[in-house]
């Protein structure tokens, strides 16, 4: 044995892939330290070899120990209905079994253990142990259920289980796989929108009024970055990837104007705020700031509105539809809002309490004591946020409606930000399922040649699985509930997740394995329930068997024309472009056709210093102008002109031709603009986040090029792809 080998072996019992090579083919290793801090983090702190083997004793006779796994996900038309048990050996142990589902429906039934089907024998500490298998029931109908096994010992024992059934593949409209269709539809960010009524940032009426002139000019999505909760009390901090909730809906995105209670006193409320609304509404970057002030201004007069006509008929109404609201949402919405709440009212006093780390010890629990006094004392300060995801909420769901009226195949293609920022609400209140002190990132790659780390904490898997996958589960139910699409960010974080310590650096970050079947088959659930398919975001350093296993489940690959090279360099042909899949040119992390074709993504990130030698920085210099012409070159080759620089309207017919489902237009390349939305690596030294698109709502689909590439996509994508029989 090696001096390391049961600390390599506790890794591997664990998950940790300790080893891994990046894109570049430079192989890293973690390092001792970062091994150690992880496996504590994981439960299991360990200084050297003895306490490794010690660990992994431990985790053998745990998993014997407890009878059966905390939550078991099978697959409907691929998997037996068969449930795993471990006892010691003993033939005669009789169980009973109670199976509930989750519309309450009851089975159950009694049995020798010995008479169960043998599927192995463990042997802990020399003792023989049994895995057998109870068979359920053939008729189980999908969803989540609860299994309980009782063991008439002294004391009688009785186990818990989640038991969930999924289908074998994720949903897919049957035009989509059956029918050969291939749809397009535009990519934008919400709050870029501009029109001649909103308050400075795009907000749910630009997008009824875009989903429209969408579809009228061929469209059958319109593709959305994360609508998640950020911060009221912060609004600047606007990254839509750095969420305080995925559970929840981003308030500042609300049209003041059409919540009802405006009628009666918004306007009013409104008009001392007429000439700063209009200086931000033409405004080139967003100040997140002055809008969360002007909008929270007149949201707050709505709500007391609200509150004062409850008397009046109107009033009760209007207060049945909050609660009935409130009960759909169940305990969350509580939760979230007394976050809220409680984070503006400590806020006030000092800074550092918008972070709920930093709050009295008692108020750090949602569940405590301290907690629901402030809520008893606070109680319509922690409903006004409430009544606000309840207007998003109606709102969001009159954009889905009104993209349905247009007629759109899909109509809303919503994104899922891959974490929450550890100070948040979703922080605050699963602190037993994410880890503190820890960041998703990601490893050095062609685009980011540092490494990533964004600040999100992880989930801890094995605390996921004994919750049930909870929080994953209505993660995914908030973000689908109005989507046709949905689009995982960073779906590698279904098989793997890179784990970076605070303060430590992308250098010396270390992957994790996560069971990538239960939650791909979470996501199948999901997605069937709601009707709603599903895209994952698969770039950069991809695990073994990801692409297949996507393929498997149903979920299409994420493709981007500058990534989609062959092995000479070479862009590949449309005809190579996988069917299952979403295709387009770029995206918010990249530079638009624009920018690229200028090269002035290099200079910037050179400006910025994300270059880690300057070699590097002369190398991509170099090689720019030889993939112009391989770009020309590809699109002379299918067929196009590639006459034009930057080559716009041929590279959007090169990627409508591809077999692909889906074609995703960028609404800055349609727009002709330069700059990219985000660039990665950076905070504060780049406007990320802040810049508006340049032309209102009402104008994007008349500009001359708008209308040359909806043209286009229409006529490229109603034929037959050159790889379609």
């Amino acid at each position: 044995m090696s001096d390391r080998s049961h600390l390599d072996a506790l890794c591997q019992a664990m998950g940790i892939q300790r080893r891994y090579t990046d894109q570049a083919g430079n192989p890293h290793e973690a390092s001792i330290a970062t091994l150690h801090a992880m496996l504590a983090a994981l439960g299991y702190p360990v200084r050297d070899e003895t306490e490794a083997a010690q660990a992994l004793r431990t985790i053998e006779r745990r998993s014997v120990e407890a009878m059966i796994a905390p939550t078991i996900l099978l697959r409907r038309g691929e998997d037996a209905l068969l449930v795993p048990l471990t006892l010691r050996k003993r033939d005669e142990t009789r169980l009973s079994w109670w199976l509930i589902t989750e519309n309450d429906a009851a089975h159950g039934g009694e049995t020798h253990f010995g008479a169960l089907p043998l599927l192995e024998t463990v042997w802990i500490d020399g003792e023989p142990w049994e895995r057998r298998s109870l068979a359920l029931p053939e008729d189980l109908p999908l969803g989540y259920h609860t299994l309980e096994v009782t063991l008439p010992e002294t004391p009688i024992r009785t186990v818990k289980t989640h038991l969930i059934l999924a289908p074998a593949r994720a949903y897919l409209p049957r035009s989509l796989e059956q029918g050969g269709r291939r749809l397009w539809g535009i990519a934008l960010q919400l709050y870029a929108l501009r029109s001649d009524r909103n308050w400075g940032i795009g907000d749910f009426t630009d997008l009824r009024y875009l989903v429209r002139a969408a579809a009228a000019a061929g469209a059958d999505f319109v593709g959305l970055n994360p609508l998640h909760a950020l911060y009221a009390d912060a609004p600047e901090q606007a990254s839509p990837y750095s969420p305080s909730s995925r559970r929840f809906l981003n308030s500042l995105y609300i049209d003041p104007a059409e919540v009802p209670e405006f009628a009666a006193c918004g306007a009013e409320a409104a008009a001392p705020l007429k000439q700063t609304i209009a200086r931000l509404r033409s405004a080139t970057l967003i100040d997140y700031r002055q809008v969360g002030r002007c909008k929270h201004a007149v949201l707050e007069r709505l709500y007391e509105h609200f509150c004062a006509a409850g008397p009046t008929k109107e009033g009760q109404v209007r207060a049945t539809a909050l609660r009935k609201f409130q009960r759909q949402q169940g305990p969350a919405l509580r939760v979230f809002a007394t976050f809220e709440a409680l984070r503006e009212a400590l806020g006030k006093a000092d800074p550092a309490f918008r972070d709920w780390r930093n709050w009295p010890a008692e108020l750090r629990n949602p569940q405590s004591g301290a907690v629901s006094d402030f809520v008893a004392t606070h109680r319509e300060r922690v409903e006004y946020f409430e009544y606000l995801q309840w207007q998003a909420a109606l709102q969001l769901e009159a954009a889905a409606a009104a993209a349905r009226d247009a007629g759109m195949a899909i109509g809303l293609y919503i994104d899922l930000a891959v974490g929450v920022d550890a100070g948040g609400a979703d922080g605050w209140e699963l602190q037993e399922t994410l880890m503190p002190g820890w960041s998703i990132g990601a490893p050095p790659d062609e685009w980011n040649l540092k490494g990533q780390e964004w600040g999100l904490p992880p989930f801890n898997p094995f605390a996921l699985a004994m919750a049930g996958y909870r929080p994953f589960i209505e993660t995914l139910r908030a973000s689908m509930r109005q989507a046709g699409a949905l689009r995982i960010d960073h779906v590698l974080g279904l098989k793997r997740l890179f784990w970076v310590r605070a303060g430590a650096g992308p250098a010396d970050g270390l992957y994790l394995h996560y069971p990538f079947r239960e939650l791909a088959g979470i996501v199948a659930l999901e997605s069937h329930r709601n009707r709603c398919f599903v895209v994952g975001e698969d770039l950069g350093t991809l695990p073994d068997g990801l692409p297949e296993a996507l393929q498997t489940t149903g979920i299409l690959s994420y493709r981007l024309l500058y990534f989609t090279r062959a092995g000479d360099g070479g862009f590949e042909p449309p005809q190579h472009f996988p069917r299952q899949a979403a295709v387009a040119l770029s995206t918010h992390d990249l530079p638009t056709l624009a920018g690229w074709w200028a090269g002035s993504d290099i200079e910037l990130r050179a400006a910025l210093d994300l270059y880690p030698s300057p070699d590097r920085l002369a190398q991509d210099r170099r090689e720019r102008p030889e993939a112009r012409r391989l770009l020309l070159q590809a699109l002379r080759e299918a067929g196009l002109s590639g006459e034009e620089e930057p080559p716009v309207e041929e590279a959007h017919r090169f990627l409508a031709r591809t077999p692909a489902m889906l074609m995703v237009l960028q609404a800055e390349d349609m727009l002709g603009v330069t700059e990219q939305v985000n660039v990665p690596g950076t905070i504060d030294e780049h406007p990320n986040w802040r810049r508006r698109l340049p032309l209102t709502v009402d104008a994007m689909f008349e500009a001359p090029l708008a209308r040359c590439l909806a043209a286009a996509l229409a006529e490229e994508r109603a034929h037959k792809s050159d790889a379609e029989p």
